[in-house]
């Protein structure tokens, strides 16, 4: 299909996702010796924890406790300016560009080398899902809006109830038969960026769930397709109104 590239793209962050499963014996050691590989590129470095609580009441007082354990579950991984970051975690990689957005054959290619250093360094036995997310972040100049004006995507408000809406969100979850996945489209309203504008969110998350191994290249393939499905619902989401302030 023909790709439509906007100069002022309002995507917030786009990520890539491949959870796996680990071999057993699988080291978290081999977290670190990824970092080594990317360390030039990557240089800051800090863990991810998963925090559990605890809560406990006294069978006769009453009398409430609680505790927390925090469990190491990988690395994330920064560039200098905070342009990329990286999750190695154990069960899965993550890949994210932050803003200013380029394009996906940059984040593709990122992406892939990166994966590639995962695959070989930590030799998960399978990969079990692979999404592609798109945060769109989209500044109206006007402090108010009629949602249809902007967007083809919006809650239809009953008459007969006040029209104000000051807050919103949406999720809609469809199947994507053709490619054997789900999109998630999530739309809001959010704390605009500076005075006397608007601030929407539009959320595009698409992805499938099935083992492939790791180094098969149908992954790939899979997320151009799904990128190309996101181009998709996010030209039918948006109206001409939107076009003009990111073109």
């Amino acid at each position: 299909m023909s790709q439509k590239h906007y100069s002022k793209a309002p995507i917030v962050e786009a990520i890539v996702d491949i959870q796996v499963k680990m071999a057993e014996g699988f080291s978290h050691e081999a977290f670190n010796a990824v970092h080594a590989e990317l360390g030039e590129r990557f240089p800051i470095k800090s863990p991810m924890k998963m925090v559990e609580m605890r809560m406990e009441a006294d069978a006769i007082t009453g009398e409430g406790s609680h505790s927390s354990t925090a469990t190491d579950i990988g690395l994330r991984l920064t560039n200098k300016d905070n342009s990329r970051v990286i999750q190695l975690r154990t069960n899965g990689f993550t890949f994210s560009h932050m803003p200013p957005y380029t394009e996906w054959k940059v984040l593709r290619e990122e992406a892939y080398q990166t994966w590639l250093v995962f695959v070989a360094t930590c030799k998960p036995k399978t990969v079990v899902r692979c999404a592609l997310r798109f945060v769109n972040r989209i500044d109206i100049p006007k402090p108010s809006i009629e949602l249809h004006d902007y967007f083809h995507l919006y809650p239809e408000i009953p008459t007969g109830i006040p029209q104000d809406v000051s807050g919103m969100f949406m999720q809609l979850q469809m199947p994507q038969t053709d490619l054997e996945g789900m999109a998630i489209i999530n739309q809001a309203v959010v704390d605009p960026t500076t005075p006397g504008t608007m601030s929407v969110l539009l959320d595009f998350d698409l992805f499938q769930v099935r083992d492939y191994a790791p180094d098969d290249e149908a992954i790939w393939h899979l997320l151009d397709k799904l990128r190309d499905r996101k181009n998709e619902l996010f030209e039918a989401c948006i109206t001409d109104k939107i076009r003009g302030l990111i073109d």
